[in-house]
């Protein structure tokens, strides 16, 4: 038999608590700061980027995640077929029922599975901070235009 080759494995382990944290960061980098709106704008950019990078990086551990769950499940099923007793005593049947039952179970397919879950759930989020970031522009390139039509006006008097 040739050897299995694994897929790349998420970076690291992500919990609902990354989630959490992201969204903490998200909120406290998007206000806006009506006292100083110029320095808001010139900030913008930076964190644009930022959250990009993250974008970017959590796209590519939700493509190995998915690729690891796949992963866990052929070799899950493989596992089963081979040696049907060492998942089920007393059992010699191997229809698609039992082993969909078999892998969907077994903590390494649960593990992996979790993992995908909240990876998407991140580059969900990821996606929506980037939205945020577009409607935030468009919200100070209004506040500063006000601004700049306001101030014109107390000049011109």
């Amino acid at each position: 038999m040739e050897e299995i080759i694994q897929p790349k494995k998420p970076k690291k382990v992500y919990t609902e608590e990354t989630l959490d944290k992201l969204m903490a960061e998200f909120n406290e980098r998007l206000k806006i700061d009506t006292s100083d709106l110029f320095a808001d704008a010139a900030a913008l950019p930076s964190t644009a980027a930022y959250f990009a990078g993250l974008l970017m990086e959590i796209e590519l551990e939700e493509q190995r995640a998915a690729a690891l769950l796949g992963f866990e499940k052929s070799t899950l099923v493989l596992e089963f077929i081979e040696s049907p007793e060492h998942f089920l005593r007393g059992t010699r049947h191997r229809n698609m029922q039992i082993t969909e039952a078999v892998y969907r179970s077994h903590p390494r397919y649960r593990q992996a599975e979790e993992q995908l879950l909240i990876i998407s759930a991140i580059r969900r989020g990821l996606s929506q901070i980037m939205y945020a970031i577009d409607q935030k522009r468009d919200m100070l390139n209004r506040l500063l235009e006000s601004k700049n039509n306001q101030f014109q006006k107390e000049t011109k008097k």
